[in-house]
């Protein structure tokens, strides 16, 4: 998607980019008008190319003129033009082949893209009692102009899809076009025309093929004949590696710029003689392939009904897994990439099954259409009532009125030791919470560099003196180093819940308190677990421990901000120590308050690089970061955290330093190459889709299992994919060759690690982090250090405890390395230094309120930003918090808007409103009443005026799943 500029703005160019000799009926037939106000305005006969730039200029078939006036000229943006490209097989099979039905599937799948970006991104903004108001499915008039040649030359059928910045709303004005909804929908409009391209070409009989990221081909046409024909994308390619760029799609946007020839208009019969030439050249008889190619019959309705079935099934399992509310265009998006030919309103109508059965809910938001699910209502709503239920029960089992003076006696006792301490006033507040407080889980809301971890040290000593232990859980390996500062007893969330689970005696714990931190990165499904374990293995109390500000979990839902908006007992700790100085301390201030204007004065030192060009800023912010660490001494080096948000970045920044260090031997000159995993990220549904898994993938079980094939941390290789039979075909280092089913019902692929495979060299002196456990060799994953030794067989490490340890080059320990000059905010978030160099694009997805705190949190001193705008990241943070919706928060925001009505109209409305008013009339269930200790700090009745939304909703979904049962029975 572009802007259309001024000096673009008339069909005749768009017809010149087609390299159609001018005049020529070719150049005619190639151009037509589209859109209800193009019907509406009688433009549906021969394109007129004067009528079109007139429309391009804001000339409306009213007889207006929109556009501003500045210093006495008219300004007036003339549209943007949407490009939709068919697979390259395609254009060979309609373009050399011959077979123009395909030209007509083309188009009709361009107008299905067309269609449904008219209904649902199509916008406008305009005042209503004023008010700025959204009004979307606006009327358009477009130009398509067809294609069908690359710069080079080669046959590529595309069309130009031109919208005129000129809409026509509800009242029947014509009025700007707002493009930002249409710009954000881009790829999956891309989708839309890809899916249904997909399903006219099966109707023709041609049978496709599906490729990586939701692209298809066509079956049938030689892959040689297709290499011969994509000279073009050999250009673009050789620009990338040229520049050393990876093959992004802004960077392959701007390689394609970067590499166009001169425009080469041409006769079209000596095109298609030099394109027959070139297949003749080849020995490939075209005629007979495509005829081979499209005899296969098309598939049934029932088979398109399952195939849409099974799409939107792997959608909601992908999405619901990773997300407690998710876009609607998203699933659409993941369901027509999961099988070519998937229509967007196959997936739509399915997608309204799932509603129907009430275990997809919609949510109705200003800023579209979400879902939740019935799953993740459940989780939210067991954690609250875990929560609420043991609300009152005291640390000590309080039974008589004896006891119940002795418990205030020990707080009067806390207290006045707390007293004695030099602990900060949040710091007390947090000991007397996890020590004294009444209720079974209680939080402490601690900012970044609060001291959390010195409160932990004396809660230990103050409750060992009082008879009682204090355990310690942390999400990550990382998160447990730094914990055992202050427990001695501490392991991960998932190894303790494994334990648990597996029905291991972890001992009496009822004089044990459970101290979880970094509770904020805890999904709601891990939270439902350790909760339900701390109570069967009988825990004293639960103290959850962790900061709302920063990153959440990377599964779904945010649990502890949810619980704390229940009604969670919270001490808060505010009092910031990290930072030395007030205006360090005022800058994080800033960023946790979200004045980003006010954070970003504060930075110390701000670098601005790229000039503009997408393509070169992540490059441009290594090459200064690394220029700027190589410039400290290694003293300020050795206090520096460089901190990016990407893995690509991250590289990056590496690399350069890497080589730096080298030729400044500073490292050892000799390199030993080691073949690295790059984790693929795949969620469950993807791991049991064999579509997501390529030839050459690495595949590791971490744990043994007597239904799998494969041996616990043994890299396997994919060696080949039986994709009828669902089968991967997997080899041992040992060459033992297995076969992994991935049919339904198999469990062989549960929980499986997928990595690709990828190349990093390693030298003498690097700075070394590990991002795979491997028992075996010692090594656990964020385990840090340096190399001491590097060999053809073996790596000599040093960690940052200072042991040493001996690691074959191909174990998973190595295999999983990376250089560590440079990390991610995720990996960062717990660490301190003296200074922080923050790379952070304006154009990334990750930059957030979130990432910015959790970066500047890190420094004792001071913060460098390196960015490519100052002024545009400042925006871009101001407008995205990071923080990601809960299940029952989003469906009480969709209840607040729909009664001050400001929700923005979405298609389906009655469908929802139904739903609310089946959530409005749910009743609780009266046998089975909640149970709120009468010592309880809030009453019952405004406990009742906070909950009543969730608990009705929960009363109506409970009835629902009652009336499936009987119903299934």
């Amino acid at each position: 998607m572009s802007n259309v500029s001024s000096g673009h703005a008339s069909s005749g160019y768009y017809k010149a980019e087609g390299y159609y000799l001018e005049g020529s009926n070719d150049a005619e037939k190639s151009s037509q008008f589209y859109g209800k106000a193009a019907e509406e305005a009688g433009l549906t006969d021969s394109f007129s190319d004067d009528r079109f730039t007139a429309i391009l200029d804001g000339q409306t078939p009213d007889g207006r003129t929109l556009g501003r006036y500045r210093d006495g000229e008219r300004e007036h943006r003339p549209g943007i033009d949407l490009t939709f490209s068919a697979p390259k097989a395609v254009s060979i099979a309609a373009l050399v082949g011959g077979d123009t039905r395909i030209l007509k599937a083309h188009t009709d799948a361009v107008k299905t893209a067309l269609d449904y970006a008219e209904a649902n991104l199509v916008q406008t903004r305009r005042y209503v009692n004023g008010q700025v108001r959204t009004e979307t499915g606006c009327k358009i008039i477009a130009g398509l102009f067809q294609h069908d040649t690359s710069r080079a030359l080669d046959p590529q059928l595309h069309t130009h899809a031109v919208i005129a910045n000129m809409v026509k709303d509800s009242n029947g004005d014509f009025r700007s076009l707002s493009n930002e909804a249409l710009y954000n929908g881009k790829m999956l409009l891309g989708q839309i025309y890809r899916s249904a391209l997909a399903q006219n070409l099966q109707d023709l009989g041609y049978e496709t093929k599906a490729l990586d990221k939701g692209l298809f081909d066509i079956k049938g046409v030689p892959q040689e004949l297709v290499d011969t024909f994509s000279k073009r994308r050999e250009e673009i390619e050789q620009a990338l590696k040229d520049k050393n760029y990876e093959p992004t799609a802004v960077a392959s946007s701007l390689a394609a710029l970067a590499t166009r020839s001169a425009k080469q208009p041409v006769q079209r019969s000596e095109l298609r003689a030099a394109w027959a030439a070139e297949v003749k050249s080849l020995n490939i008889d075209l005629q007979q392939t495509l005829r081979e190619a499209s005899r296969h019959q098309q598939p049934s309705f029932e088979a398109r009904e399952k195939s849409a079935g099974d799409a939107v099934e792997f959608a909601i399992a992908h999405h619901s897994e990773r997300e407690a509310v998710y876009a609607e265009k998203d699933l659409l998006m993941t369901a027509m990439k999961f099988a070519p030919g998937v229509t967007e309103k196959a997936a739509a109508a399915e997608l309204k099954e799932w509603v129907k059965d009430r275990i997809l809910y919609p949510v109705d938001l200003k800023e579209g259409r979400f879902y939740t699910d019935v799953e993740n209502i459940r989780l939210e709503t067991e954690n609250k009532n875990l929560m609420r239920t043991r609300i009152g029960e005291a640390v000590l089992d309080l039974r008589t009125k004896m006891q119940v003076l002795a418990q205030r006696s020990s707080d009067s006792a806390i207290a006045k030791k707390l007293s004695e301490t030099t602990l900060t006033a949040g710091q007390k507040d947090a000991v007397g919470m996890v020590l004294s407080a009444t209720s079974y889980v209680t939080a402490v809301q601690g900012y970044a560099g609060t001291g959390k971890t010195y409160m932990l040290e004396t809660a230990l000593r103050m409750a060992q003196a009082r008879g009682y232990e204090i355990e310690g859980l942390a999400p990550s390996h990382k998160a447990v180093t730094a914990l055992n500062e202050a427990l001695p007893v501490a392991s991960t969330v998932e190894s303790a819940l494994v334990r648990h689970e597996n029905g291991a005696n972890l001992g009496d714990k009822s004089k044990t308190i459970l101290a979880v931190d970094e509770a904020s990165m805890l999904s709601s499904d891990s939270m439902n677990r350790v909760l339900k374990m701390a109570s069967a293995q009988d825990y004293a109390k639960v103290v959850l421990i962790g900061d709302v500000k920063q990153l959440e979990a990377v599964g779904a839902g945010s649990a502890f901000r949810a619980l704390q908006d229940a009604g969670m007992p919270t001490a808060l700790m505010t009092d910031i120590q990290r930072q030395r100085t007030d205006e360090g301390r005022s800058v994080v201030l800033s960023a946790i308050a979200g004045d980003i204007k006010t954070a970003m004065a504060g930075v110390n030192q701000l670098t601005e690089v790229g000039a503009g060009k997408l393509a070169d800023v992540r490059n441009e912010i290594a090459t200064r970061m690394a220029d700027t660490y190589m410039a400290m001494t290694p003293e300020q080096r050795a206090g520096t955290g460089l901190i990016v948000l990407t893995n690509a970045l991250r590289k990056d920044v590496n690399e350069q330093i890497q080589g730096q260090l080298r030729d400044a031997n500073l490292i050892g000159q000799d390199a030993v190459e080691v073949s690295s995993l790059v984790p693929r990220n795949f969620s469950q549904a993807e791991a049991r889709e064999i579509g997501s898994y390529k030839v050459g993938d690495i595949v590791v079980a971490p744990v043994a299992s007597s239904q799998s094939p494969m041996t616990a941390n043994v890299l396997y290789t994919v060696t080949s994919i039986a994709r009828e039979d669902q089968k991967l075909h997997l080899q041992s280092p040992d060459q033992q060759t297995i076969t992994l089913s991935l049919a339904y019902g198999s469990t062989d692929a549960h929980k499986l690690a997928v990595f690709s495979a990828d190349k990093q060299d390693f030298h003498v002196g690097d700075a070394v982090k590990f991002k795979i456990t491997d028992r075996e060799h010692g090594i656990f994953n964020s385990a840090e250090g340096y190399l001491k030794s590097v060999g053809r067989d073996r790596f000599t490490v040093v960690t940052k405890d200072g042991d040493e340890l001996s690691i074959p080059t191909d174990s998973l320990a190595a295999r999983g390395m990376q250089l560590a000059y440079a990390s991610t905010a995720h990996d960062f978030q717990g660490s301190t230094v003296d200074r922080v160099l923050l790379g952070m694009s304006s154009t990334e997805q990750l930059t957030t309120q979130k990432s910015f705190y959790v970066a500047l949190s890190r420094m004792r001193d001071t913060i460098h930003l390196v960015t490519d705008r100052v002024d545009k990241l400042a925006s871009k943070i101001a407008d995205e918090t990071g923080e990601r919706m809960n299940s029952l928060e989003a469906l009480a925001a969709q209840r607040d808007e729909a009664k001050s009505g400001t929700k923005t109209p979405a298609k389906d409305r009655d469908e929802a409103r139904q739903h609310e008013r089946d959530i409005q009339v749910g009743k609780p269930d009266k046998k089975q009443p909640e149970k709120v200790p009468k010592d309880h700090d809030q009453d019952d009745k405004s406990k009742d005026a906070q909950m009543s939304f969730a608990d009705r909703f929960i009363a109506s979904m409970t009835q629902d799943q009652k009336q499936r049962d009987e119903r299934s029975r």
